[in-house]
């Protein structure tokens, strides 16, 4: 018994020794690495712009309609569609997702600052001046508020990262309240354009033209008279210049409240639409790099869209160029990151950067060779060291040194994680 109890307190003093130890090694360790957090100082510099010499305004339209359970619990309808579901991984590695061609950071949230910091660094990056975001309103009806709350995320980060923004009304949605039993369509539309004038219209980094507010119109949709849009507008103070579709002021007769159109993927190629839109104080001219829906193979509803191949980037090329040529305004980029229909430019697996590429050279950009992974470099990172605090002010200090075009100092940041 004696025996067994001197090993007991041998063992007991062993244990207590190496607790010792340990902590006298570890305790060094924490303190370093809370001095470093405390020692690391992010630098903010700011936003530089790109230098390029196409002096036309460029922007990209944007959807802000995609959700991920990362962020919003669940795989929004833009990934599934009918009949897709994305926590089915494919052999081939990929999300099963609907569309043909597959997110080079794989499928996102809208809603997730890391993806609007990744998204937005890598458009400004491309040279393009801002992004036309597809807005749906303010009334939290269907999934509007979740898209508004998107909308506002992505137009904070605009600011951050030095880009301008305007808005794509859909005032489709109106009717679909409407069907619900609430207000009416013009009470709707009044109260949207209260809220625009509000929180967008008087912002410096709104898009303008002639010191006015754009604001393009997908459609006009559901408010299909020249008096029911001044009704609608007569609620705000601010004058602005508002753009349907091309083609649609003289299919619902818009005679008095149009100051401008703009080319979609229908008109984009076509030569004879600065002609028409000549009858107008502005014109918006439209470039792709392809269109290829996906709708039907996803369960839902076909356009009576053909298919336009991109034909190795030179479609992208050529209505670039005949946008360019027109007596267009600004250039409308269709679309950053609408996968559904195959008009994304936004880096994919299929593609990498070669549409950004392609823009950068039209733009007259010095290319400089791996700025773009860099965008995307800094996402996976962000992904890796979710709630590192040391890692990510390192990783603030990357975004900011990728806004200020200091590529090399971004890039050796980054090698360090």
């Amino acid at each position: 018994k004696s025996t067994i109890k001197l090993k007991g307190n041998f063992f007991v003093k062993l244990k207590m020794k190496c607790f010792t130890v340990l902590l006298a090694l570890l305790f060094p360790l924490l303190f370093s690495c809370d001095k470093e957090e405390e020692a690391f100082t992010v630098v903010e510099y700011e936003a530089l712009p790109i230098n390029k010499t196409l002096e036309k305004p460029i922007y990209v339209h944007y959807m802000p309609w995609f959700q991920s359970p990362e962020i919003s619990g669940y795989w929004g309808a833009h990934w599934t569609m009918a009949n897709k579901n994305p926590d089915r991984i494919l052999s081939s590695g990929k999300r099963d997702i609907a569309a043909h061609y597959y997110p080079l950071i794989g499928p996102y949230d809208s809603n997730d600052p890391d993806y609007l910091e990744y998204a937005l660094t890598c458009i400004k990056l491309a040279g393009i001046d801002g992004i036309l975001i597809d807005y749906y309103g303010k009334w939290d009806f269907n999934d509007y508020a979740q898209l508004l709350l998107a909308s506002n995320a992505v137009i904070e980060m605009c600011q951050k990262v030095g880009l301008n923004f305007g808005l794509v009304y859909e005032d489709r949605t109106l009717q679909s309240i409407v069907n619900q039993g609430f207000s009416n369509k013009i009470d709707l539309a009044r109260g949207d354009m209260v809220y625009m004038e509000e929180n967008y219209f008087k912002r410096d980094n709104y898009f303008k033209l002639n010191e006015k507010p754009v604001l393009l119109n997908f459609g006009p949709i559901t408010l299909k008279t020249n008096q029911e849009w001044v009704d609608v507008f007569s609620a705000i103070e601010t004058e602005i210049n508002f753009f349907p579709l091309s083609y649609h002021p003289q299919y619902y007769d818009l005679t008095t409240i149009v100051d401008g159109v703009y080319a979609w993927v229908g008109e984009a190629q076509t030569e004879d639409l600065s002609n028409y839109a000549q009858q107008f104080d502005f014109f918006g001219g439209g470039a792709l790099f392809e269109f290829r829906e996906f709708y039907e193979e996803g369960g839902w509803q076909a356009t009576n869209q053909s298919r336009l191949f991109n034909r190795n980037g030179a479609l992208l090329r050529e209505t670039l160029n005949n946008a360019k040529n027109t007596n267009s305004d600004f250039i409308q980029l269709i679309t950053w990151n609408d996968w559904g229909e195959g008009t994304a430019i936004e880096p994919s697996l299929e593609y990498g950067y070669q549409q950004l590429e392609i823009i950068q050279d039209f733009l007259g950009i010095p290319l400089n060779p791996g700025s773009l992974a860099l965008t995307v470099e800094l996402y996976q990172k962000r992904k890796e060291h979710q709630n590192k605090v040391l890692e990510n002010k390192k990783l603030d200090q990357v975004f900011y040194y990728l806004i200020s075009l200091q590529f090399d100092k971004a890039s050796a940041l980054l090698d360090q994680l």
